[in-house]
Order: structure tokens, then C-alpha cells, then sequence
């Protein structure tokens, strides 16, 4: 008895140091497949039944919840990007894209509405592209634009709820590889938060919590190549933290990052110490680096055999909380009167006047005084009767599917302000009144299953925010 106690409070403190999960490809089946591992006990289980496909499945992404796993699947003829539930062997999987074109490194929104991925759009240049997960889009929506010779191919992730992300891409003729960030509906351009000539910085991966960075930096040198992952804040974007985990002329030999479920350790894929980094058939396994934001970090093997181990990802716990996601018109540049405004993906529609004329709508600053934020101005919309329409707050199904749920929108008025949301039947699914006063802010909460318009009824409107959720 006292044996079995002993051995029971072993598994406990086990369990309360980390018993968590990771999903990581493996050849150990002849080809790529991904697998499920227990931290502490290293139990191993193929998360697709061998049975059910016969085909390689790459580059495994586990959604916020931890109910699903998102992966690339390599058929003789097509790609497939595949959204199955993580569970036993008979679970449902919905293939969200299929195409002839190479297909690598899914991404889930904290939102888990939409799925990121690098496509190939030529032989050797990739962009990143977005799409639904509920497996109803026909077609994706493209976030980045490389230029010509350069690729999007060295790793993306998505910050600020889902509204931007961080990628790498390569310079011309694959040369230095920098990192870049953008809007995540494909708007705005793109910007450098790296610009370092001769120096690599690859495979960016975003913490659970959206507050940290980390990628990995690679400086080619005579006697050999320089090896750092790097730690840094979302949007600050400089260094906090530096970590080898080799001799500094060591070669390149990690090629996969992930944070621990807790944010507090990386997951790293790299060569082997004992395999040659020019070796033709490189060994690579799995590791854990404890400590990150400590003195000395820690490095554990998780893996040690003869296969190739890598891309891994942490399986949450427990599910977490899906975020709510918000159009940023805060950080949005003035835009002159239009027919309308779109702002991550939300549209802004103008009313109609009695005339069927554009009554316009802008981004300028219209709040009284004046506090240098911009906002959505609506200045006229009273009235639907005849050529005349209401403006409206859309949410397009190519990006939001079915529409949100939920919406808070916030705003103030001058004359007065009424919301009124539909599906898209056009059925009514709930209203509100702006009650606050003029100039002031108030939040409005509109809810309903498969929101598409918000009717926006009233004049002399100032939107702040939208905020959606699914």
C-alpha cells in the first residue's frame, strides 16, 4: 500500500509540474503523420488513425479550445487543408481548402473563425492567406502581396485578436529574411518591424496570450552560422530576451518553434547534436526550453529515436476563452467622404438619400473637443422610404461567414442614434437605443445568431468601436 502511495503521489506531482500536451509530425509510420504526446508519461497516439488516409499530414495547429487540429494534408494531385476534431479515432475532419498549389503552416485566430496558411502562388514564392474554419468559404482571402522574388513562405501568426499578423519573408532571390506584420483582411500594406541585411529572422509565433514574440534569428559567419531565438513584446517589437541553445557558430539547426501551453517554455524542433548539420538526411527531434524568461533556461529532449520529429504544438488543458475581436478604427488614417469605409474587414455602408444619392460616410476625427482619434462619421441617416436606405455596419460572408453573434458597438451622437441588426434573410434579431445624451459614449449591445447589417438610423453619429464575437 505504501508502494502504491508513493507511486501515486509521484503522478500527482508530476501532473501538477505539467502534464499537458503536444501534437508534432513524425515519420515513424514511413511517412509524416502527426501525433499526440503526454508530456510526462511520453504516451504517443496518431491523431489520424492510419487507416483513414494515405497520405502525408504536415504542420499540425491545435484551436484555442483544443477540440480541433488544423493541418496540410499532400495528396498525389491536391493539397488539402484539413480541420479535424482532436479526439479518438473516429472524429469528423471538414477539408476547408483544396488546391494544386503547396500548402504549409496553418494558423488559428483566437477567435478560431478563421485559419491562416502560406500558399504557393509560383513554384518558389508563397503568400499567406486566410479562410474560414466553419468550411463554407468558397474561396480564400489573401493577406499578403510579396513582391516579385521575394516569399511569404518563413512562418506567420495572428496578434491583436486576430485583426493583424506577423510573417516572414524573404528578400529578393531568397536573400536576408525579415519580418513584416499586416492587416489580417489584406488591406493597409504591409510593414517591416525587421529590416537587418545579411541577418535571417524566421519562424515568428505569437504566445497564447498575445503578449509576446518569439522567432529565431540566423547570421551566416566564415567559420559557420550564429543561432539565437529571440524573445520580444507584441508591438514593441524590440529584443527582451535572447536564447542559444548552442555553441554560436554551431550551424543552423532549429527549424520549429511553439509556446508551451502557459506561455512560460518553447517548444523547439532542431538537429540533432550528434548528426552533421550538412548531413543529407538530417535527424530531428523535439526539445523543451524551460525558463524562458529566467537567467539560465533549461533544455530537455522530449524525443530520442531514429525518426524525424518536429512541428510541434501545445494542446491546451483546458479551453481556452475565444477573444472578441474589434475593427480598429482608433488606429485608422482620416478618410475623405465616401461611399464607404472598411475597417478590418467590417464595412461602413452610407445611407441613401431621398434623392438615392450617397449621403457619404468618413474617418475624422468628430468628437467634441477634439481628442486627435479618429472615428466612423455617419452624418445623415433618417429615413428608408423610396430611393432613400439606412446606413449600415456590414459584415461580409467571404470574411465572417454566417456574421457574429454578438456586437458591441460604441458611439456618441449629436441629433440621436437607433441600431437594429438582421441575419442575412433579412429577419429582425434585436435593437437598441442610444439613451446616453448627445456627446457622449455609450455601448451598444446588439446579439442574435448570424448578425450580417447593422442599420445604423439617426445623424450626426460617431462610431468609436465595433466589437464582435462568434
Amino acid at each position: 500500500m505504501q508502494t502504491m502511495a508513493k507511486m501515486l503521489i509521484v503522478l500527482l506531482l508530476g501532473c501538477l509540474l505539467g502534464c499537458g500536451h503536444i501534437v508534432f509530425v513524425s515519420d515513424r509510420a514511413d511517412m509524416a503523420r502527426i501525433y499526440r504526446s503526454d508530456l510526462f508519461s511520453h504516451s504517443l497516439r496518431g491523431v489520424t488513425p492510419f487507416s483513414d488516409s494515405l497520405y502525408p499530414e504536415t504542420f499540425p495547429d491545435v484551436s484555442p479550445d483544443a477540440a480541433r487540429v488544423a493541418f496540410i494534408r499532400k495528396k498525389p494531385t491536391a493539397y488539402e487543408l484539413v480541420a479535424r476534431r482532436l479526439g479518438g479515432a473516429n472524429e469528423p475532419e471538414a477539408v476547408l481548402y483544396s488546391t494544386a498549389n503547396s500548402l504549409a503552416t496553418p494558423r488559428w485566430t483566437c477567435q478560431q473563425d478563421v485559419v491562416a496558411f502560406a500558399q504557393y502562388i509560383t513554384s518558389g514564392q508563397a503568400a499567406v492567406f486566410s479562410i474560414r474554419s466553419d468550411g463554407t468559404a468558397a474561396a480564400p482571402v489573401q493577406i499578403t502581396h510579396p513582391p516579385a522574388n521575394r516569399s511569404d513562405s518563413g512562418g506567420h501568426d495572428f496578434f491583436d485578436n486576430g485583426n493583424r499578423i506577423v510573417f516572414a519573408r524573404s528578400g529578393p532571390t531568397g536573400g536576408s529574411w525579415d519580418l513584416y506584420v499586416a492587416r489580417s483582411d489584406g488591406t493597409g500594406g504591409e510593414t517591416a518591424i525587421t529590416q537587418s541585411a545579411n541577418i535571417h529572422e524566421i519562424l515568428p509565433v505569437i504566445s497564447h496570450n498575445q503578449q509576446y514574440l518569439a522567432y529565431l534569428i540566423y547570421v551566416p559567419l566564415a567559420p559557420g552560422t550564429m543561432e539565437t531565438i529571440v524573445l520580444a513584446r507584441v508591438g514593441e517589437w524590440s529584443p527582451i530576451k535572447q536564447i542559444q541553445l548552442q555553441a554560436p557558430v554551431g550551424g543552423r539547426r532549429i527549424r520549429a518553434l511553439a509556446f508551451s501551453e502557459k506561455d512560460d517554455a518553447l517548444f523547439v524542433a532542431a538537429v540533432v547534436p550528434e548528426v552533421q548539420a550538412a548531413s543529407q538526411d538530417q535527424k530531428v527531434e523535439l526539445f523543451e526550453v524551460t525558463g524562458i524568461w529566467g537567467e539560465t533556461p533549461g533544455i530537455h529532449r522530449l524525443t530520442e529515436n531514429v525518426f524525424w520529429d518536429s512541428q510541434p504544438d501545445a494542446v491546451p488543458q483546458t479551453a481556452r476563452p475565444l477573444c472578441t475581436r474589434c475593427a480598429d478604427i482608433r488606429n485608422q488614417g482620416a478618410a475623405p467622404t465616401a461611399p464607404a469605409q472598411v475597417v478590418n474587414g467590417v464595412r461602413f455602408q452610407s445611407a441613401k438619400l431621398p434623392s438615392g444619392a450617397d449621403a457619404g460616410v468618413s474617418i475624422e476625427d468628430y468628437s467634441s473637443p477634439r481628442d486627435g482619434v479618429n472615428e466612423v462619421k455617419i452624418g445623415w441617416s433618417q429615413t428608408d422610404q423610396g430611393p432613400a436606405a439606412y446606413a449600415a455596419i456590414l459584415f461580409p460572408p467571404e470574411l465572417f461567414g454566417r456574421g457574429p453573434s454578438a456586437v458591441d458597438v460604441t458611439a456618441f451622437h449629436y441629433n440621436s442614434c437607433r441600431l437594429k441588426a438582421f441575419n442575412s434573410e433579412g429577419a429582425l434579431l434585436s435593437e437598441v437605443q442610444h439613451t446616453a445624451g448627445q456627446r457622449v459614449q455609450q455601448t451598444l449591445s446588439l446579439t442574435g445568431q448570424g448578425i450580417s447589417k447593422i442599420e445604423v438610423i439617426g445623424a450626426e453619429i460617431g462610431i468609436v468601436e465595433v466589437c464582435y464575437r462568434r
